[in-house]
């Protein structure tokens, strides 16, 4: 019988399950963590508390966006560029960089509309 993730490890707040481990850890690699896109915004603000907390207290444009849109694939992996989303706002020379964006914008946790002061 193979124990549960729970009875030797932590989990990583009070939304997650044993059930729920699977859905980002594979079994013989658990170090290797993997995003799906029905992973909810409460399994990544667990750890990412502060980034969850910027985020709603900006009221940036991005509120409403699950965060696996543009952290996808592995953890830690660099996020989606603000093209995937956003193709055609401006000349694709801006858009190539998201330090590009983050000039005007800031980042993408606590946007603003225009110029960044």
């Amino acid at each position: 019988m193979v124990p549960a993730c729970l009875d030797c490890h932590e989990g990583h707040g009070e939304a997650m399950t044993a059930t729920s481990c699977a859905e980002c850890h594979a079994g013989h690699d658990v170090a290797r963590t993997v995003h799906t896109a029905a992973m909810p915004d409460s399994y990544c603000a667990a750890c990412h508390a502060d980034v969850a907390e910027t985020l709603r207290a900006s009221r940036s444009l991005h509120m409403g966006v699950k965060c696996v849109l543009c952290h996808q694939q592995e953890h830690a992996a660099p996020p989606k560029g603000c093209d995937h989303c956003h193709r055609g706002t401006h000349p694709q020379h801006v858009m190539q960089s998201p330090d590009r964006c983050r000039d005007c914008h800031r980042t993408a946790h606590a946007i603003e509309r225009g110029r960044a002061e």
